[in-house]
């Protein structure tokens, strides 16, 4: 009587294949900015940096850009998805709606729209800061 599992042939490739997507899925998503999606009310936020952004055209949801609303351009988060941003230097927070996707520069992971990024401290630079999703 054998005991155990034995792959042969196309069984043998089809295995191969899906572990390795699923250690590739694994490492993608273990690094910082990673694509594993941030849970509703997480205690735990994503940290990284923001900045301000002005984007005079309409945004990846389809709605045209406001710089005075409270909104920002994340990723990876649903559109609609609120998000409170808490500038890690000076402990202000702010809550904004994601409706356009970036940002695309190495080490950013949020880009705050002109108004929500004055109320947290952000000037003309990037801040450190922490994301939370609030709802989805």
């Amino acid at each position: 009587m054998k005991t155990g599992l034995t792959y042969t042939g196309a069984g043998a490739g089809i295995l191969a294949v899906v572990l390795g997507l699923t250690v590739i899925w694994y490492i993608w998503n273990s690094k910082p900015g990673g694509l594993s999606p941030l849970p509703p009310n997480s205690a735990q936020g994503e940290i990284g940096f923001a900045s301000s952004y002005n984007a005079p055209r309409k945004t990846a949801s389809g709605e045209q850009f406001n710089p005075d609303d409270l909104t920002a351009a994340h990723k990876k988060l649903a559109f609609g998805t609120r998000a409170r941003v808490t500038n890690l230097e000076s402990g202000k927070t702010v809550s904004v709606r994601i409706n356009d996707r970036g940002p695309y520069v190495e080490g950013r992971i949020i880009d705050l729209s002109k108004k929500a990024a004055e109320m947290i401290g952000i000037g003309d630079g990037v801040v450190r800061v922490e994301v939370t999703v609030e709802a989805r």
